[in-house]
């Protein structure tokens, strides 16, 4: 399994809490994240496992990789 991660600016707004952080797994679509969410660690509010995960896998991301973005 090979996944992978893009940054997006919201289309709706300029604001950094607005931004996203998209999921692939071998270059498809899984699942995206606003940065707010994942700032907020709010990731005991989903019950189904599958979104736990990519939650889990994806806050993990930024903060390896782009930590500024989580403060």
């Amino acid at each position: 399994m090979n996944y992978s991660y893009e940054i997006k600016n919201s289309d709706y707004s300029p604001d950094i809490s607005e931004m996203m952080i998209i999921e692939y797994l071998n270059n498809e679509y899984q699942d995206s994240w606003y940065l707010d969410y994942l700032k907020k660690n709010r990731m005991n509010d989903f019950t189904v496992l599958h979104l736990r995960d990519s939650f889990v896998r994806t806050r993990n991301w930024v903060l390896q990789n782009h930590p500024e973005l989580l403060l």
